[in-house]
């Protein structure tokens, strides 16, 4: 006959085992943290290195003398690097340019819709009394205002750093 180990020591050991995982996870997260300066050039080394092993082997498989196949794939990888970085740029400008002429009448139009619709649904605006809110279209406005909205939404990320890095 064998004996049956204790369920409730067997549960103990085992909330015993999830609470040291959460500690050694918290160890090694605040490590990390601790040496960001060294690990994130080094991820950043090994995702080049990788990217570049493909080309690399085949620019060596098709003849091309060792020497210079690492100075033509890194000229390529700039070369990328500055056509993208030349489209993104050329796109956030035109954004830009464009934001008067055509977003801003865009989002009056979605404000209006919008306003209506709320004007709409509530009806009758006695029991927003109660909230102190007294117009309801200016509220709406104000909240749906594009730079009100990218104010909030840095606060928001700004905060979010803020617990973050602590």
């Amino acid at each position: 006959m064998t004996v049956r180990p204790d369920a409730d020591a067997a549960s103990r050991h085992s909330g015993l085992r999830i609470l040291f995982a959460l500690a050694a996870f918290v160890i090694v997260v605040a490590g990390m943290r601790a040496a960001a300066e060294l690990i994130v050039p080094f991820l950043l080394a090994m995702f080049v290195a990788i990217l570049s092993a493909l080309p690399l082997a085949w620019l060596r498989k098709r003849g091309v003398p060792h020497w210079l196949t690492l100075p033509a794939v890194l000229l390529g990888m700039t070369l990328v690097m500055f056509v993208l970085s030349a489209v993104i740029a050329g796109a956030i400008n035109q954004f830009v340019r464009n934001w008067d002429s055509v977003y801003d009448p865009r989002a009056e139009a979605m404000t209006r819709y919008w306003n209506d619709k709320i004007e709409l649904w509530i009806g009758n605006k006695q029991w927003l009394g109660d909230f102190s809110v007294g117009d309801i279209s200016s509220l709406w406005s104000t909240w749906t205002n594009p730079d009100n909205l990218m104010q909030r939404f840095v606060r928001a990320l700004r905060a979010a750093g803020g617990v973050f890095s602590q």
